[in-house]
């Protein structure tokens, strides 16, 4: 039997039923469908539904067992930051305080271009003692580089060597002549040594303060011969 004589053979069945008929069986056709719907499409997807609720449940509470962590990382990491920021606020008010002092000190310090010129001077002034020596050495920075690709800006200390020779009141004499001076320097090196009494052989190390990595005006090395008893 071709579909449709099938089709036409239900639909005369149908037609020969009674109106109470026909409501029971389009009630029970309803039924079916509902029933195919249900189990082929309705069921599927509510089990889908249920996993992905439970995914997303473990995800929540996954999530929420994280939170804190995550939450305390991020304070100790704001926390670091605003401690660095602080430290750094820090050594930049000292940094400032230090460079006013410096600058202060630096204001009544022998000038390197004059050191030598000064040294010689009062060394002329006193008697009994022979200038053996006197040279100017590498400047060095006042404050040492971090690391050895620094840059260092300065202020420098510019040391000067004098070896003199005479008996021990002339070296002493000497010695307080230099702290009468107008000018401030750091004592570096002092050392006595007896050559033949009352001759006494002393090496004075003195520096100053400057902002140049160089002698300006005499050059990096100066160094003055024997010469005779003064």
């Amino acid at each position: 039997m071709s579909v449709a004589a099938y089709a036409d053979n239900i639909a005369s069945r149908v037609n020969a039923m009674t109106l109470r008929e026909r409501a029971l069986v389009f009630a029970a056709v309803l039924g079916i469908v509902a029933f195919l719907w249900d189990r082929a499409l309705m069921q599927p997807l509510a089990r889908r539904q249920v996993a992905a609720q439970s995914v997303l449940e473990a995800l929540s509470q996954s999530a929420e067992g994280t939170r804190p962590d995550a939450m305390l990382a991020l304070d100790a990491a704001s926390q670091r930051l605003s401690e660095a920021v602080e430290r750094e606020q820090l050594v930049r008010t000292r940094l400032k305080s230090v460079n006013a002092e410096l600058g202060a000190s630096a204001a009544d310090m022998l000038p390197p271009e004059r050191m030598v010129r000064v040294l010689r001077d009062v060394l002329a002034g006193q008697t009994g003692l022979e200038l053996v020596s006197m040279r100017n050495l590498a400047p060095v920075p006042l404050v040492p580089p971090e690391t050895t690709t620094a840059v260092v800006t300065g202020p420098y200390l510019h040391p000067v060597e004098i070896v003199v020779a005479g008996n021990y009141l002339s070296v002493l004499d000497y010695l307080h002549a230099l702290e009468r001076l107008e000018w401030r320097f750091y004592w570096r090196a002092l050392e006595l040594k007896v050559d033949k009494f009352p001759r006494n052989v002393v090496r004075i190390e003195i520096a100053t303060l400057g902002t140049d990595a160089e002698w300006l005006g005499v050059g990096p090395v100066e160094t003055v011969a024997r010469g005779g008893a003064r």
